[in-house]
């Protein structure tokens, strides 16, 4: 009982449980005591009243007045919105009634169309003796200067972009005109048998001089075949033949200067365009596996623009002559829209962004697009 006496607080009930009595305190007592609280948010405008079950009839009540001693906050409900200030998702992002067209603009950015641009290889190792010329504007002073090709010079087709010394071609081209000069002894001595023929002996020597330009025919078509094979050009053979020739004609030995031009080959251009790289310098040894140029026509670009995935059952729904676009460049907004088509639906979603490149072409012959550049397209899908 000694218990009961220490506690200056009046105990509410007494439990007995056979010898041992045991206080319990109702909630008045605790409420007496200064313990810390947490601080209570709560939303609610009124207040509410809690009754303790208890016998002394004791009750702990959470006014608003109260509520700050006990370490609570009130806070007020925010109001809701009006319905006139409520924010709607875009148009576009909208399903619109079934049946009815919508006209979406998305995002995308030119790039090289991948059938018009190429690597250009030399097609014999060699030491490169020299790189073609760009010749300067005639209307601009400041350019009319000529200089080695650069990058963004433009080139036409069969222009020399760069000259490469090739021992192997000088070597296959000396052969022919070896097999040449042969080929026209052989014809004479021919001739000079048959005139002095006599008997059978005389048409024995007859019939290996025939023999003997049959295969001296034979040696310079065989070679003639290989350096087709090698895509020489019809003008270098036969400045071949042309020496062997004058050689003949004139009685006397070849050109060293013109035979040292025979191992030069000539690197052209594939089709007019423009010098996207230039990987070489003169005097550098190169192999018929590095690219020398790349050059690339940009009068037809290509253009790749990002589509929702929730685009694509229309964009496939779209008939070859509805997949019609308007592109437009982010740089230059105020241009008028470029009228272009698309005809190639990426079978792969974009992990990252869930998006679907839609691929097409654009006509640039006016000049005034870039590789690269950010555009928009405007589509109408149905």
């Amino acid at each position: 009982m000694h218990l009961l006496a220490a506690r200056s607080v009046a105990a509410v009930g007494v439990v007995s449980l056979g010898a041992v009595l045991i206080p319990w305190f109702g909630p008045s007592d605790y409420l007496n005591e200064e313990i810390p609280q947490a601080p209570v948010y709560t939303t609610a405008v009124q207040t509410t009243t809690v009754q303790a079950d208890d016998s002394a009839g004791s009750s702990l009540r959470s006014p608003s007045a109260g509520s700050e001693s006990l370490g609570a906050k009130q806070l007020e409900a925010v109001p809701e919105p009006p319905a006139s200030e409520k924010r709607t998702p875009p148009a576009e992002l909208t399903q619109p009634p079934a049946g009815k067209p919508r006209t979406v603009v998305r995002s995308g950015r030119l790039n090289l169309d991948p059938n018009r641009l190429i690597r250009v290889h030399a097609r014999f190792g060699g030491q490169v003796l020299s790189i073609g010329q760009h010749e300067g504007d005639p209307g601009n002073a400041a350019s009319q200067k000529t200089r080695p090709l650069q990058f963004g010079d433009a080139v036409k087709k069969g222009q020399v972009l760069a000259v490469v010394w090739s021992r192997e071609v000088g070597e296959k081209k000396s052969e022919l005109l070896h097999a040449l000069t042969h080929a026209y002894l052989a014809d004479r001595q021919l001739a000079e048998t048959r005139a002095t023929a006599r008997g059978a002996e005389g048409e024995h020597r007859v019939s290996e001089a025939e023999r003997l330009v049959k295969a001296s025919a034979m040696a310079v078509e065989r070679i003639e075949r290989t350096l087709h094979s090698w895509k020489m050009s019809e003008d270098e053979i036969q400045q071949v033949r042309d020496e062997a020739d004058r050689m003949q004609v004139a009685n006397s030995v070849g050109n060293p200067q013109l035979e040292r031009s025979w191992s030069e080959v000539k690197v052209r251009a594939p089709f007019d365009g423009v010098v996207l790289e230039r990987n070489i310098i003169v005097g550098e040894v190169v192999d018929n596996r590095l690219d020398l140029f790349k050059i690339g026509d940009v009068t037809t670009l290509g253009v790749t623009v990002d589509f929702y995935e929730e685009d694509l059952p229309a964009l496939e729904s779209l008939g070859p002559e509805s997949r019609r676009w308007t592109i437009r460049l982010k740089s230059e907004p105020s241009m008028s829209g470029i009228a272009g088509s698309f005809d190639v639906i990426a079978n792969v979603v974009d992990p990252h962004r869930h998006t679907i490149s839609v691929i097409g072409t654009l006509d640039n012959s006016h000049g005034l697009l870039r590789a690269g550049q950010f555009v928009t397209a405007e589509v109408c899908l149905k």
